[in-house]
């Protein structure tokens, strides 16, 4: 715990030598940040899911995510809800990023 309250709290190097305080995350790039990430997004994720849509499979590659769902209307609410969750733990869905995709190839 000290070294990951170490890590979450040192500042960013910035390419002329000075040091930027963070306020929040972890810096992109770092080597503890996947393994921080995964941690946070099994509790906020994973374990809402279980919880609320228990019912729904789902796979997560780091931050990536799919869920699968059986109809365009559900995807829709399911994809809402999340992103609902995402804000109460202040992580943002990136909007170009979300989509709706048909894996049945009929529409």
């Amino acid at each position: 715990m000290m070294y990951i309250k170490r890590w979450l709290r040192s500042g960013i190097l910035q390419k002329e030598g000075t040091i930027m305080d963070r306020i929040t995350g972890t810096p992109q790039g770092g080597v503890a940040s996947p393994l921080l990430s995964d941690i946070f997004l099994h509790v906020v994720f994973n374990k809402w899911m279980e919880i609320h849509h228990s019912e729904k499979s789902f796979e997560r590659y780091a931050d990536d995510i799919v869920v699968y769902c059986m109809s365009e209307k559900q995807a829709l609410f399911v994809k809402s809800s999340i992103q609902r969750r995402m804000e109460e733990c202040k992580l943002i869905i990136h909007p170009l990023k979300t989509k709706v995709v048909n894996f049945r190839g009929k529409s």
